[in-house]
């Protein structure tokens, strides 16, 4: 996995983490994915105040052969 980033996405403002081959340990990889999200929200005292009408979203996709999944969950723009 990378590091977790903030990004602006047309709909909302979201962090997002990528995730290397999420698949081959999907309830490892993909919750801790979203636990490091929310680890890093909580430091930068940006975690959303409220979900209403937000949404988390998974996107997977495969560069040079390698399976990605990045995870976007929304925050509030600290």
């Amino acid at each position: 996995s990378s590091d977790v980033c903030s990004s602006d996405l047309e709909t909302d403002h979201y962090a997002k983490i990528t995730v290397t081959d999420p698949f081959s340990n999907p309830f490892e990889k993909i919750t801790g994915a979203y636990g490091k999200i929310y680890e890093f929200a909580k430091e930068r005292h940006i975690i959303a105040r409220s979900y209403k009408d937000r949404i988390c979203m998974e996107e997977v996709f495969i560069k040079d052969g390698v399976t990605y999944m990045d995870v976007y969950v929304p925050v509030d723009n600290g």
